[in-house]
């Protein structure tokens, strides 16, 4: 049996079986579906050691996970550390226009743009996963008298449903060998915070806030709320 033909008698049998349990499910199925699922993330690193160090291990985490990465290293030229972290702000170019309507229609989580006045090192990282799939990590690193503050900003696009078949079995087989896009998500943030922890094994990580609320950092046993 040719690939081709395997793919004809699996797309056959997937529908007939749908067909037996009605046409709703059926068209439930095959109707392409996006759905966009938000992430933040703040995390409290208490330590001495130099903002390049962290910001490389931070980079260096989540890169396993990632296609590209841009960050940029903003210089402070008031010389003055705050006693108060900074935090990121999630901007809407299109608030004050026409499109600001359009922007923010419903099934959308809208235009946002992650800004990090203050910050010590930002980066944009992002990955297609499946075709359809599409990952965008923000990420700011605010420096103050205690050490640093990471802001962590997630945004997942998921594709589902449909007819074209290889593109059903590509995700199919993705979510099986890598895990599926949220899991995916959620090591990426993992990765990020184990390779901190590792370059910098006396920093002192909590978790501070965040939505949907996540597990346990990587390396203990329970989530820990900051002070």
């Amino acid at each position: 049996m040719t690939k081709k033909n395997a793919s004809g008698y699996v797309l056959v049998a997937l529908i007939g079986s749908m067909s037996l349990a009605g046409c709703g499910s059926l068209n439930n199925a095959l109707s392409q579906k996006t759905t966009d699922t938000e992430y933040f993330r703040v995390y409290s690193i208490r330590t001495r050691t130099p903002v390049d160090m962290i910001a490389r291990a931070a980079a260096n985490g989540i890169g396993t996970d990632i296609d590209g990465l841009q960050q940029a290293y903003p210089i402070n030229t008031s010389g003055i550390v705050p006693a108060k972290p900074g935090y990121m702000k999630l901007v809407d170019p299109f608030s004050n226009s026409p499109m600001a309507a359009f922007a923010a229609s419903a099934g959308s989580t809208g235009f946002k743009v992650a800004t990090c006045g203050g910050a010590s090192w930002t980066a944009k990282a992002t990955k297609v996963v499946a075709g359809d799939d599409r990952e965008s990590f923000d990420m700011c690193l605010f420096p103050y008298s205690g050490g640093y503050q990471l802001d962590i900003y997630g945004d997942l696009v998921t594709e589902s449903g449909g007819i074209n078949l290889p593109l059903l079995v590509a995700r199919s087989v993705v979510n099986h060998t890598l895990g599926s896009p949220k899991e995916f998500m959620n090591k990426a943030f993992a990765d990020t915070l184990n390779s901190i922890h590792s370059a910098v094994p006396a920093a002192h990580i909590r978790f501070v806030r965040g939505e949907p609320t996540p597990g346990p950092l990587p390396w203990i046993s329970h989530t820990v709320l900051a002070e």
